[in-house]
């Protein structure tokens, strides 16, 4: 079992910068129990994690950076490594703005998949490398305060997946995958959605659903690494309506409140999948033999 703390940032304790950059108070809560030391802020070595992982200094900046602007409240949800939830991440004037711009972007932006339609800003990823095109101000913002998290090491986040789900849509379990650095960000807009997580098929035994799920509201800041990147595929489910159930492991860093059995039904919902593309080019890629 991981435990995880629920971060609260108080308004009383940010400056007017940081209020300009974190927005509202929100909620973070991720899967590993942190502890308190004497000028020091660390991770609790866990089963399958190292005192010594490398990962360590860069969850405890983030940990610290997060703490300086409010209090810890103790939190528990039994996921594997690592979720990083921000409930209010965006406010609703942010949210409006950039779903406007979204749908003021040319036809050709779009691509028209079976079971929903998305945008490429800054590139489209290729084995080859992706050919690097400039990410347009207004999704700029938003890639930088979240690079000012830490999450991403210092890398510059140079790609911005949207994909419009209408009600009902959704998508097949799957991997992010290796064009990627691994942690991914995502940013909601206009709906919840609620996302599933599941073991890899092993030979003829299909996809697990023994695991639990989030509940992401609109507006929410969503961040998965670790474990939840590189050793379980996520799924979203081709429903109209999300019931709430136990299993959903964030409902307590919710910014709503929810009650065992309530149905929530979904309205469009943009997706902002906010990554590192490691390898880019600024010469044109043959994508032939």
């Amino acid at each position: 079992m991981f435990s995880p703390v629920c971060q609260h940032i108080g308004p009383s304790v940010l400056t007017s910068a940081a209020r300009r950059s974190f927005g509202r108070p929100r909620l973070l809560f991720h899967s590993f129990l942190w502890t308190k030391l004497p000028a020091l802020i660390v991770p609790t070595p866990m089963t399958g994690f190292s005192a010594h992982d490398d990962s360590v200094p860069q969850l405890a900046d983030v940990y610290q950076t997060l703490l300086n602007r409010g209090m810890v409240m103790p939190s528990r949800c039994p996921t594997p490594p690592t979720v990083f939830y921000v409930p209010e991440f965006i406010t609703e004037e942010e949210e409006k703005r950039l779903i406007e711009q979204v749908n003021l972007a040319p036809k050709p932006k779009w691509t028209q998949l079976a079971h929903r339609r998305l945008q490429n800003w800054g590139g489209i990823p290729h084995p080859k490398g992706m050919i690097a095109e400039k990410i347009p101000d207004w999704l700029l913002e938003y890639t930088r305060r979240i690079e000012t998290l830490g999450l991403f090491e210092g890398k510059a986040l140079n790609h911005v997946l949207i994909n419009e789900y209408l009600p009902g849509q959704g998508i097949l379990p799957h991997f992010d995958g290796s064009l990627f650095y691994p942690t991914v960000s995502t940013v909601s807009c206009g709906s919840h959605t609620v996302l599933e997580f599941h073991h890899p098929p092993q030979g003829d035994v299909s996809f697990g659903h023994n695991l639990p799920s989030l509940l992401v509201e609109p507006r929410s800041l969503l961040v998965l690494q670790d474990d939840l990147y590189h050793k379980y595929h996520h799924s979203i489910a081709e429903v109209t309506q999300d019931t709430i159930t136990d299993r959903i492991a964030n409902l307590g860093s919710c910014r709503g409140r929810y009650t065992i059995g309530q149905c929530l039904q979904r309205q469009t919902r943009l997706s902002l999948t906010i990554r590192h593309v490691p390898r880019t080019s600024k010469l044109q890629i043959k994508l032939g033999r």
